[in-house]
């Protein structure tokens, strides 16, 4: 229902680490996504389009909002890299500390690589 958009919306950038925007018309639900990253205080990034495609007017606009550009995968890498770091550790931490009680002070967790 269409009524529902704008909860989901705001769930989805609330439960993100990041909003990235790729094609967006000016009043569009991915710039209202934008909009609630924004105001959560997410990283919100954009890959701008041509100036006058009807499709790029919402991540054009966000790009004058202050939002991180993006032109290429690392471009996204590097903003939200922080982020991802810290959500790991936070989930790395639960998980050890959950096997460590369940299974016995004997667990260790070996590096990968």
């Amino acid at each position: 229902m269409p009524y529902n958009f704008p909860r989901r919306n705001r769930i989805v950038s609330g439960m993100s680490i990041g909003v990235v925007v790729i094609e967006a018309a000016k009043k569009s639900g991915a710039v209202r996504t934008a909009d609630c990253g924004m105001e959560h205080g997410r990283d919100v990034l954009a890959v701008p389009g041509q100036a006058n495609a009807h499709t790029a007017q919402g991540t054009n606009s966000l790009s004058k909002d202050g939002v991180h550009l993006v032109m290429e995968p690392n471009d996204v890498l590097e903003v939200l890299k922080p982020q991802m770091e810290r959500f790991l550790k936070i989930v790395f931490r639960k998980v050890k500390y959950t096997i460590h009680h369940r299974i016995g002070k004997d667990f260790k967790i070996l590096p990968i690589g």
